[in-house]
């Protein structure tokens, strides 16, 4: 399936005779170690939270640059799920970000300093990033990151920015 030495694949969701989704699953089942990127003109949050679940490590859409879509490859395994900017901008596009009102609670719960987080979140930062930006420690932003995640119910960076657009939370466009 995978050639010896493989560390990076990049699997398009619509195969001729098959599914990228199942593929990656399939990949992922017989050599963990490698690194799946899924690269996509659907991103929509069914096929996201699909290629999540089938073991992706990053989502990537078509319209991408293509030193985007290079820098995904290059970047380091381990971090947290990797979603390009043009696939996060369709992700939390119209269809996903009208303002409901549902996250006024959890907006309440979080601490101004968890809000600037995820606002920073939402604009596709990561812990490093984040820390970097609010001039603090990485291990203080991923404390934060965490406490998010937690308030939120989110199992990762980009599900809670979703959720929070969803919510109203975050901006959606």
């Amino acid at each position: 399936m995978a050639a010896a030495g493989t560390d990076t694949v990049l699997m398009d969701v619509h195969l001729p005779g098959g599914d990228g989704i199942e593929g990656t699953a399939k990949l992922k089942a017989a050599h963990p170690e490698i690194r799946v990127l899924i690269l996509t003109a659907d991103t929509g949050p069914t096929v996201l939270a699909a290629a999540t679940a089938a073991g992706a490590a990053g989502f990537l859409s078509k319209s991408s640059a293509l030193s985007d879509i290079l820098a995904a490859v290059r970047a380091p395994a381990g971090g947290p799920l990797l979603v390009e900017g043009a696939a996060l901008a369709a992700l939390l596009g119209p269809a996903g970000g009208g303002r409901n009102g549902q996250g006024t609670a959890v907006l309440a719960r979080l601490t101004a300093r968890e809000r600037e987080v995820l606002r920073l979140m939402g604009e596709g930062l990561g812990p490093r990033a984040i820390a970097e930006r609010l001039v603090i420690s990485r291990h203080t932003a991923r404390g934060h990151v965490k406490n998010v995640l937690m308030k939120l119910g989110a199992h990762s960076q980009l599900e809670a920015v979703v959720a929070a657009t969803r919510a109203g939370m975050l901006p959606g466009d």
